[in-house]
């Protein structure tokens, strides 16, 4: 039934936003231990089997999160990026990322698109920034840590479908003052988790027109109507 929930709780649609967030992660793997490789160690960039993760999320609408959705990407190239974007974004949205090459090229074949350059220090400017995708990064990290424990490459989609459903599953309550490590007092949302009938509801209202069907291994499939 867990599987089943998971299933229903991805997005049956591409996301329309006037402001979207991109960025890539990478997560659910291991270390390399090779003997040809005495290098590698854990947390080292190409040296894991961790999968790039494209990530998109909405700015907030209203009282409500705005909608999120992840997927797992073959490479970190501009060419293994544009089919994944093109399946969880709307060709008509507004995309805002960092500076990385992939998203330039991506970005190129969209009318809409703006970045700040964490290398010069920028990660604001106006409207501009990719702090959104990032606080929904942190979220994930910390379900797998306090929640998951393990994720298995495998199964990576199933989890960042639930993430992304339960992203949006809260309401704003208001603003409170927080003070940064550094000294500086900034205004923060409040957010509450919404009800679990309210919850049901929404996930499924995402059921419509899909068929659930038992595998022979036993397990659930959704077969698109």
């Amino acid at each position: 039934m867990t599987e089943l929930i998971r299933k229903l709780s991805r997005r049956p649609r591409a996301i329309l936003a006037p402001l979207l967030s991109l960025a890539i992660v990478a997560l659910a793997g291991l270390a390399i231990r090779a003997a040809a490789r005495p290098e590698a160690r854990k947390g080292k960039q190409g040296h894991t089997t961790k999968r790039p993760v494209l990530t998109t999320v909405a700015r907030p609408e209203g009282d409500r999160p705005g909608a999120a959705a992840a997927a797992p990407v073959p490479g970190g190239a501009a060419e293994d990026l544009a089919p994944v974007l093109e399946a969880l974004v709307e060709p008509e949205a507004r995309l805002l990322t960092d500076q990385a090459a992939a998203f330039a090229t991506v970005g190129r074949a969209r009318d809409r698109h703006a970045t700040v350059n964490h290398s010069a220090k920028e990660f604001v400017r106006g409207d501009v920034h990719v702090n959104t995708v990032e606080a929904w990064h942190d979220r994930f990290r910390r379900t797998i840590v306090g929640v998951y424990h393990h994720v298995a490459p495998e199964h990576v989609q199933a989890y960042l479908d639930e993430t992304a459903f339960r992203w949006r599953q809260r309401v704003l309550t208001g603003t409170a003052e927080r003070k940064t490590r550094s000294g500086k007092v900034r205004t923060v949302r409040l957010w509450e988790r919404l009800d679990p009938v309210t919850q049901m509801r929404e996930l499924f209202a995402q059921a419509l027109g899909r068929q659930v069907r038992r595998r022979h291994d036993g397990g659930f499939r959704l077969v698109e109507a």
